[in-house]
């Protein structure tokens, strides 16, 4: 799903599937899975985000109090 990637990742390191894991206190670990040679796959950690950065990278919003 590329069109859920946020351009940046896709400009700077050209991924085609983006993951994330849960972190403590709020935080993300953004990662991607490819493959290396000669037969195997490698995890490449691109980033750990707070829960907030994490927000604004991917263009979620917290919702506004009535």
């Amino acid at each position: 799903m590329r069109d859920t990637i946020p351009k940046y990742y896709i400009t700077k390191y050209n991924i085609q599937l983006l993951y994330h894991f849960d972190m403590p206190d709020g935080h993300r670990l953004i990662y991607t899975v490819r493959r290396s040679l000669p037969d195997g796959k490698e995890a490449l950690f691109l980033e750990l985000l707070s829960h907030d950065e994490y927000n604004k990278r991917f263009g979620y919003f917290k919702k506004k109090s009535h």
